[in-house]
């Protein structure tokens, strides 16, 4: 690997959730971090939306990032307009100081 190979500016998103002016829960997605990336795009598929019916497509898309140890799976990425879920964090054995988001779109509340 090698920094050339990540062309692709990506906002990584926390989800925050503080009391509201009634005494409610809000929950807001606030920018965590803004890292360069590379993007890689995977299959798609038709999931179930819900237990009451209908379908949404997901596809899967992976961001290659350097090292960190500050992202959690709770967290989503922002690309070009679109919003996807993190699902898995890997770091890489093969290639010490780089790690793998792998994220779905098409199901998060973002």
């Amino acid at each position: 690997m090698n920094s050339q190979d990540l062309d692709t500016r990506i906002n990584i998103d926390s989800l925050q959730v503080a009391k509201g002016t009634s005494g409610g829960m809000q929950k807001a997605w606030v920018l965590h971090r803004t890292v360069w990336a590379k993007r890689m795009d995977y299959s798609g598929a038709e999931r179930k939306a819900s237990s009451a019916g209908g379908e949404v497509v997901v596809a899967r898309v992976e961001f290659l990032i350097r090292l960190r140890d500050d992202l959690q799976e709770t967290m989503r990425v922002r690309h070009r307009g679109k919003v996807f879920d993190i699902q898995h964090i890997k770091p890489l054995a093969n290639a010490r100081g780089w790690m793998v988001l792998t994220c779905d779109t098409g199901m998060n509340d973002g």
